[in-house]
């Protein structure tokens, strides 16, 4: 068969048709409409008010190169069956639910004074209103390719991608004297501004095959992620534990990065302590050295640096199914390589004034200096537990997710049931986490559904183990 050449060009319109609403605050949802340049009306009147620079029309465009059959012009080419080169620039307006704030916010039961002993409970202001905001844009493209070889058997995607988000809505802090700070958390205003870029390269391959009586199906995936903030006005801090934020967020590197001192062994001698940097009066050996980033010769905030990153290099998927007879067997696995996960868990465990559960370790002393664990002391003068590398671990792991074995009887044997297909299989759900990370799961996501706290572990319920037995019948 010739070989065809066949471009095309797809093109469409995005804009906000529905919103939902929570709390009276209508929300953005995208949909998807023919290409018209006329403007939604409806539904949009609500929010007019809200946001009066609302930008509610995207255009997404789609370019397209292929390639198909077998031979031209006299040249093998059977072994190529397709192939197919795209780029795919996109430009929407969006904006996110977590972050819109179009209305004033008050804080129920805020203290006002303190009489005897006693507070008195009110309403205060929880949140400045920005009825000026509006989408965010985000532009995204991507080149790529698709291949397939021996008659389909094996088939290849490659593709760059690079989505750059502008005008993101950005909670930015306020002064106190607003009068919204509520302890460690200051006020903030939600406004238009800050720019984020996620890029990397993504790869599948897929093929199947028989061997004699077996056939098999064998796949593979793999992304990696490169994340940048290339425009923030301020620093943004996030998830408070024990009085100090585990993340930052700065200009120039990636989202909810941890934050803290960078640990460097133990002391093991009262020298030691002397010759290092100044850390606390009452240091001693076995409490926790920190270095002196900014080398003034004492330690304190001014020696923080970012010590770990929650985003991975690179995440991966696999999966293969055999078929013998009438046996069939699959294996589905993932991973993430090259993150990094802050132990809260770990934290919390080694304070020896919390009433917790206590982690099985064994703390330094005299006797044993052989240990990662500092000192045991209920006041800890070292401020050892203080959010430093000494809970940062990495976080890469593969974990098989699910192992399946059926077989399905032959036909006349299902009869005698009244079936006409019937299958008995069992199957494990994550039954292998390979992972040196020391907490009961690296899997721990992110705190309260925000990017900004992604990786942070404390106390999050590991996944279940399942095993399930059973029968499908086909009557």
């Amino acid at each position: 068969a010739a070989r065809k050449l066949l471009p095309w060009v797809d093109g469409m319109l995005d804009a906000g048709e529905k919103f939902f609403e929570r709390e009276g605050i209508p929300l953005y949802s995208s949909h998807m409409l023919d290409l018209s340049e006329e403007p939604i009306e409806d539904n949009l009147s609500t929010c007019k008010e809200y946001f009066s620079r609302m930008n509610n029309i995207g255009m997404t465009i789609e370019i397209e190169l292929g390639v198909t059959g077998g031979e031209e012009d006299g040249v093998d080419n059977t072994d190529i069956d397709s192939s197919k080169l795209y780029t795919q620039p996109e430009e929407v307006n969006q904006a996110y639910e977590t972050l819109i704030e179009v209305s004033s916010r008050f804080t129920v039961a805020a203290a006002f004074g303190n009489v005897h002993g006693v507070v008195s409970p009110g309403l205060g202001l929880g949140g400045i209103p920005n009825p000026d905001i509006q989408w965010e844009t985000v532009t995204q493209y991507s080149v790529g390719v698709d291949a397939a070889f021996f008659d389909n058997r094996l088939n290849l995607t490659a593709e760059y991608y690079n989505k750059t988000q502008n005008d993101m809505l950005i909670p930015v802090p306020q002064s106190g004297v607003t009068g919204l700070a509520r302890g460690m958390n200051p006020g903030e205003i939600v406004l238009n501004t800050g720019d984020l870029t996620n890029s990397g390269l993504e790869f599948s391959v897929n093929y199947s095959g028989e061997a004699g009586k077996i056939s098999y199906d064998v796949g593979a995936n793999l992304t990696t992620l490169n994340n940048i903030v290339n425009d923030l006005p301020s620093p943004i801090n996030r998830y408070s534990l024990n009085g100090d934020f585990v993340t930052r967020t700065e200009e120039g590197r990636s989202l909810g990065e941890f934050y803290g001192h960078v640990a460097d062994g133990l002391f093991q001698s009262a020298a030691e302590v002397s010759s290092h940097a100044t850390q606390n009066a009452k240091t001693s050996p076995g409490d926790i050295r920190f270095k002196d980033i900014n080398g003034d010769n004492v330690i304190n905030d001014a020696d923080k640096t970012f010590i770990g990153n929650p985003i991975p290099d690179f995440v991966y998927g696999f999966n293969m199914s055999l078929n013998y007879d009438n046996f069939d067997f699959s294996i589905q696995g993932n991973g993430v390589q090259g993150n990094e996960i802050f132990n809260a868990t770990n934290n919390r465990l080694l304070d020896n004034a919390d009433s917790l559960n206590k982690l099985d370790f064994t703390p330094w002393s005299a006797s044993n200096t052989n240990t990662r664990f500092p000192r045991a002391v209920s006041d800890d003068p070292n401020d050892n537990l203080r959010h430093s590398s000494f809970f940062v671990e990495d976080g890469s792991f593969m974990r098989i997710k699910v192992i399946q074995l059926g077989y399905s009887f032959q036909e006349d044997l299902a009869s005698k049931i009244g079936a006409k297909r019937a299958r008995l299989y069992g199957s494990i759900q994550n039954p292998f986490t390979f992972t040196s990370y020391s907490g009961v799961d690296p899997e721990v996501g992110n705190d309260g559904g925000s990017n900004l706290t992604s990786g942070i572990d404390n106390f999050v319920y590991p996944v279940s183990r399942i095993f399930t037995v059973g029968l499908n019948i086909q009557l």
